[in-house]
């Protein structure tokens, strides 16, 4: 994934393609996530993997993911996340930025 990705972010193309991802885990000791997984996260999807404490930080937790795809996606989603539930384990985001110009135009009100 991470080499296919690459190949499209390169800065000599005709279009703006940016791709993120991360995982926010619990911090809690009974919800530790194999480090051997964690690896093969950041090396196949570029990921970022945080551990977080959902009870006790989710409105920082909140507003920081919602930064996070906001200044990913240059602006164009502001909010993914409202509020995370105290008991919450795991959020994986992907967010995807593309500006170009399409080979067949779509239509506006679709999207």
């Amino acid at each position: 994934m991470q080499q296919l990705v690459s190949g499209w972010t390169k800065e000599d193309l005709p279009f703006t393609l940016s791709v993120a991802n991360r995982v926010l885990v619990s911090k809690l000791k009974e919800h530790k996530v194999n480090e051997e997984y964690t690896n093969q996260l950041k090396l196949h999807y570029n990921a970022v993997v945080d551990e977080v404490d959902f009870v006790k930080d989710q409105n920082k937790v909140t507003a920081e993911c919602n930064e996070w795809v906001k200044t990913l996606t240059k602006g164009k989603i502001a909010e993914i996340l409202k509020s995370i539930d105290p008991s919450t384990v795991a959020i994986l985001i992907n967010a995807i930025y593309f500006k170009g110009v399409w080979e067949v135009p779509f239509k506006e009100e679709f999207t």
